[in-house]
């Protein structure tokens, strides 16, 4: 009496039989490997892994002709297959395998079609952020003092030489001043943390090759020019040597909404 499994080393159509788990667990062993290595492996060598894997598949299949039955006619093989699906795999798991399969071809497609970054959404400002303040513009003359947040400012133009300067560079020329800058009643003032660009007529901005405070030891040692210190700024400005206008400009009161315009050039 048949029990419905081929047993190892049996015979059908004269052909040496193995068991059909074998053969699928053989299947999806190299269905695995194959995924795997497509995962892993550099794009280079995918190529490689799926034509070595072709050569696989086609011995594993003949190895599986050569050990099962032979298979039905064109004719016979709708109901082989209706066979086969109703009574060895059964129409409730075929359903479950196919939405299991439609389910990962979706995620792979998703995977896949995200390869791309999307840009960054660019943050919204706040409601109640309006436009940037527009800096006022103060014209001073070269060699007035002038007071800003409890510290007095006077800017001397002078030789580069005299400022420690090489007056003539490569680039060109070099302009030079020098401020002075007295602390009245600013807590905490650094006058390092002063931005000092020289403007030229077209409007580029040139910083300067030296910038180096002279005069106050307290500003040395601690960083911070008491109220009543004194120091001098020094500046030096390589510019082109066409250059027949020029202006210092720094915000006096950083981020205080002003900016100190000073005549350099023509003196």
């Amino acid at each position: 009496m048949s029990t419905g499994n081929r047993s190892e080393g049996s015979s059908i159509d004269g052909k040496p039989t193995v068991r059909l788990g074998r053969i699928w667990a053989l299947s999806l062993a190299a269905i695995g490997l194959v995924a795997l290595a497509a995962l892993l492996l550099p794009d280079g060598l995918v190529l490689v892994v799926a034509a070595l894997a072709f050569v696989a598949g086609t011995g594993l299949e003949r190895f599986r002709q050569s050990h099962w039955p032979t298979p039905p006619t064109f004719g016979e093989t709708p109901e082989a297959w209706y066979f086969v699906l109703r009574y060895r795999v059964g129409f409730a798991q075929l359903g479950i395998a196919t939405v299991l399969v439609g389910l990962g071809i979706a995620v792979l497609v998703v995977s896949f079609g995200s390869g791309e970054e999307e840009p960054e959404p660019i943050a919204a400002e706040p409601p109640s952020a309006g436009p940037a303040p527009e800096l006022r513009a103060r014209k001073i003359e070269p060699g007035r003092a002038f007071t800003a947040g409890g510290v007095q400012f006077e800017v001397v133009p002078q030789s580069a030489a005299v400022a420690g300067g090489d007056p003539a560079t490569d680039r060109g020329r070099s302009v030079a001043a020098k401020v002075e800058i007295e602390n009245r009643d600013r807590e905490g003032f650094n006058p390092a943390e002063i931005d000092y660009r020289a403007r030229r007529a077209d409007g580029s901005l040139i910083s300067p090759d030296i910038n180096s405070a002279v005069g106050s030891s307290t500003l040395t040692d601690t960083g911070v020019l008491p109220p009543g210190d004194v120091v001098d700024q020094q500046l030096v400005f390589s510019v082109p040597s066409n250059t027949r206008k020029l202006w210092l400009d720094f915000e006096p009161v950083p981020n205080g909404g002003t900016t100190v315009s000073v005549a350099l050039l023509p003196r």
